[in-house]
C-alpha cells in the first residue's frame, strides 16, 4: 500500500483515508500532497513570495500545479496587492479571470485615487519623476502641470491609462515599492514591453 505524507504537517495517509487530501500537482506526485484546507493555505503562504515575484502567468517553477491551486495563488496575489493599494496589480488578476464586478469596483477606486493623488501632488509643491513603462524615460513633472500634460510620455508619446498613471505616480511618490509589477491589462500588449 502506498502512503502519502502531507507536505506541510508531515501527517501520513493512504489512498483510502485521504478524503480531504489535495494533490498540488496534476501528475499526482506522491510527495506533493496536503492533508487539509488549512495545510493548503499554509503551503500557499510559504510559496506566495516567489509566486508573486514571478508574476501572473509567468510562473515556470509552478508548471504542473493543479488549476485550482493556481487560482488560489492568483486570488491571494490580487487581495494582497489590493490591500497594499497596488490596484494595478490586483486589476491584472481580476481582468485575467474576467471578474467584471471586481474590475469595475477597482477601476472606480483607482479613478477616485487618481483625483486624490493629483490633488495631493499639487498641494505638495514638489517635483517628481514619472518613469515611462514603455521607454524608461524620466518625465519630470511639477505641481503646476495640468493633468492633460502628464497623460502621455514626453519622449515616446505613449498614452497612459488611469491605472498606469496612478501606478506611476504612486511609485514616484514612494507609496508602493519601486520593484512593483507594471500594470498590464487587455489591450496593453502593444503599448507595454514584456516584464523581465
Amino acid at each position: 500500500m502506498v502512503l502519502y505524507t502531507c507536505r506541510v504537517c508531515n501527517k501520513c495517509g493512504c489512498p483510502n483515508c485521504m478524503a480531504n487530501w489535495k494533490f498540488l500537482y496534476s501528475d499526482l506526485r506522491p510527495g506533493e500532497a496536503v492533508c487539509s484546507p488549512q495545510c493548503i493555505w499554509r503551503w500557499i503562504e510559504g510559496v506566495f513570495p516567489s509566486y508573486r515575484q514571478s508574476g501572473l502567468g509567468e510562473f515556470s517553477w509552478a508548471s504542473g500545479l493543479q488549476t485550482d491551486v493556481i487560482n488560489m495563488l492568483d486570488m491571494k496575489l490580487a487581495k494582497t496587492a489590493e490591500r497594499e493599494g497596488n490596484y494595478a496589480e490586483a486589476l491584472r488578476v481580476y481582468q485575467f479571470y474576467y471578474m467584471d464586478d471586481e474590475v469595475q469596483r477597482l477601476s472606480e477606486l483607482n479613478s477616485k485615487e487618481k483625483v486624490e493623488l493629483v490633488a495631493k501632488f499639487k498641494q505638495s509643491n514638489a517635483w517628481i519623476n514619472l518613469v515611462c513603462p514603455r521607454c524608461g524615460a524620466l518625465n519630470r513633472i511639477g505641481p503646476e502641470m495640468r493633468e492633460e500634460t502628464i497623460r502621455s510620455c514626453f519622449s515616446c508619446g505613449m498614452e497612459y491609462t488611469d491605472v498606469i498613471l496612478v501606478f506611476m505616480m504612486k511609485k514616484a511618490m514612494g507609496l508602493i515599492p519601486s520593484n512593483a509589477l507594471l500594470p498590464k491589462s487587455p489591450g496593453d500588449e502593444d503599448r507595454l514591453p514584456p516584464r523581465l
